[in-house]
């Protein structure tokens, strides 16, 4: 059997469901490979070099077996902080909907051999505050948690269900002193004082 590679894409372990042979043997090769119909191999490398499946090794999921894959979160490095900005990477499997972030890695492999079933995005995420929108002499400057709320909204459009798993828009973000001195603004407070209805007295 040969496939062309836009048919296929190699799974690492930490997205693989727990796989077994057609003799109940357990697969624990670190790039299994799965195909566009949603079908697990174990081919010998020589043989997916040039797309051959002959002497592939077939897995199939274990119902109950299947680990939860783990999600790769972004973390930025003191390069990012000192930039100010860090790019974030998102897959969507198209079948399923869902939705998970993922590391520059896994989204480069991907990028490589992308397959019909899924899309990738990434997002521009700000790390420098001020984190909330400041208002100087009239301006309202924003803040990092309004640039990136405004940065999932637009990869939303393309990957539906980005802002379902994204839960703060401050995350990582460095405050600023322009963060204190908005947080130690004094609200002014209204004088008010009752006036007597007529005929009552003080």
């Amino acid at each position: 059997m040969y496939l062309p590679k836009h048919q296929y894409r190699k799974v690492e372990s930490i997205d693989q469901p727990q796989l077994r042979d057609g003799l109940g043997n357990v697969l624990n090769n670190p790039s299994i490979i799965k195909t566009s119909a949603g079908e697990y191999f174990d081919v010998p490398p020589a043989d997916l070099a040039l797309g051959i499946f002959t002497n592939a090794v077939q897995g199939f999921p274990v119902p109950g077996e299947t680990p939860q894959p783990v999600e790769e979160l972004f973390a930025p490095t003191d390069r990012d902080k000192a930039i100010g900005k860090v790019k974030r990477y998102f897959v969507q499997n198209k079948s399923t909907a869902k939705v998970k972030e993922i590391a520059k890695e896994s989204f480069d492999a991907i990028s490589k051999n992308k397959q019909l079933y899924e899309t990738i995005g990434t997002l521009e995420w700000q790390l420098q505050g001020p984190i909330n929108d400041i208002e100087v002499q009239g301006a309202i400057f924003k803040g990092a948690a309004t640039n990136n709320r405004a940065a999932v909204l637009e990869l939303n459009k393309t990957i539906p269900g980005v802002v379902d798993i994204i839960t703060s828009y401050t995350q990582f973000v460095q405050s600023t002193p322009a963060d204190t001195i908005q947080e130690s603004k004094v609200v002014p407070q209204k004088n008010s004082f009752n006036i007597p209805a007529p005929g009552k007295k003080l």
